[in-house]
């Protein structure tokens, strides 16, 4: 009795044990399926204190990147505890949720291998800069071309929010300046303004001296690449460099045999190659808040002798001095001559030159048709003989 209840207890203990390892894989494959199949998530709200706005839409888009193409494919809005769920059938296809309705407009990328659901974290705005400051900036002097005095420049700037909020100017300010803006200070003269950045959509302001940007900047880090050219006088310039947000750490990049650059916040490191090649390191750190590093540039490359020259003979300035050369050389040959005809003149007694003036008279006669040819002629040959004469016996 005892050995068939020990069987029916086993045979219950094995009922049990398949019937949840049934429901365990058939909830796994579910689970599977969905997070295959389906695009779902919740949004939060980030900001402490504050709830969900209302009527946030979310925006589904396919990147296809064979095609380098963005497809909309499907729209939905959040439920009262902000959960959502796209009807899409999911794809091998990277994806975009695009979030509307908040203060800014925020976007989540999704990656092919990664799940379906989706959390998406929104925060409330603050206009204060107080919690924006730089990690890590990087300006690397990519290239000095001497000939054209003319420098190259790419800087790296890893920028962090330490609050719960996202920054957002308020441009509808008519009280807003530049120094309500998140700003980069770049040398005076600067050209060919390039930047990218993991912030949300923005704008950038130029001015003579920098940039300022009006992209959101959420809570965290974030990157921002920025290229210029910048051309010198001589072979140096200064750059003031102002941090209006400090810098824990900052690096300057500079072509090794391609000149120097001098700053009290800075150091000399050692030099690192890059793509073959080598770069001397200037180093700084724990920079505090509207500092400025007045890095000064020096030795910069020149153009050589015959660039110089291959460059005049290109330039307008070339023209106007072979201009004013062969003028000179006009002037001198007109001189000389005059100066010759005078010294010839100088050597006719005053004989010979009653006799010129007399034929001067004769031609204007013959020119008025008041003597006849014969006459003319004549006349004109005397007045010659004599003078030549006149010549000989000196």
């Amino acid at each position: 009795m005892i050995k068939q209840k020990n069987k029916n207890l086993n045979l219950i203990l094995i009922s049990i044990i398949f019937i949840i390892t049934i429901i365990l894989l058939n909830t796994e494959v579910t689970e599977s399926s969905e997070n295959k199949e389906f695009i779902y998530g919740e949004v939060l709200m980030g900001t402490k204190g504050e709830n969900l706005p209302e009527n946030i839409t979310l925006k589904l888009f396919k990147i296809d990147e064979n095609n380098n193409q963005i497809i909309e494919v499907e729209s939905t809005n959040i439920d009262t505890n902000g959960k959502f769920i796209f009807d899409h059938n999911r794809e091998k296809y990277n994806y975009r949720i695009l979030i509307l309705g908040g203060e800014y407009i925020e976007y989540r990328d999704i990656l092919v291998n990664e799940p379906g659901y989706i959390e998406i974290i929104i925060y409330s705005s603050s206009p204060s800069l107080e919690d924006i400051s730089i990690l890590d900036y990087t300006i690397m002097i990519t290239n000095i071309v001497g000939r054209d005095r003319n420098i190259s420049v790419l800087s790296v700037a890893k920028i962090t929010n330490t609050s719960d909020s996202t920054w957002i100017p308020d441009i509808t300010s008519p009280e807003l300046t530049g120094l309500d803006l998140f700003r980069f200070n770049l040398p005076e003269g600067y050209i060919s303004l390039s930047v990218e950045s993991q912030l949300p959509e923005g704008n950038i302001m130029e001015i003579n001296t920098g940039f300022a940007m009006t992209n959101p900047i959420p809570p965290g880090e974030h990157s921002i690449i920025m290229s210029f050219e910048k051309k010198y006088n001589n072979n140096n310039f200064n750059y003031p460099l102002r941090l209006p947000f400090g810098a824990n750490r900052i690096k300057i990049l500079l072509p090794e045999n391609n000149g120097g650059l001098t700053s009290k916040y800075l150091k000399k490191s050692e030099n690192v190659t890059l793509n073959d090649k080598i770069f001397k390191v200037f180093k700084g750190e724990n920079i505090i808040r509207n500092s400025q590093l007045n890095v000064e540039f020096t030795d910069l490359p020149e153009p050589n002798i015959q660039e110089k020259t291959v460059d005049f003979l290109k330039s307008r300035g070339y023209s106007i001095v072979l201009v004013i050369f062969i003028s000179i050389i006009l002037l001198l040959i007109l001189g000389l001559v005059i100066f010759r005809k005078k010294n010839y003149i100088s050597k006719f007694s005053n004989y010979q030159l009653e006799n010129i003036k007399l034929i001067a008279i004769l031609d204007k006669k013959y020119e008025d048709n008041k003597i006849s040819s014969e006459e003319y002629f004549s006349n004109r040959k005397k007045l010659m003989d004599e003078i030549t004469n006149q010549t000989d016996e000196k």
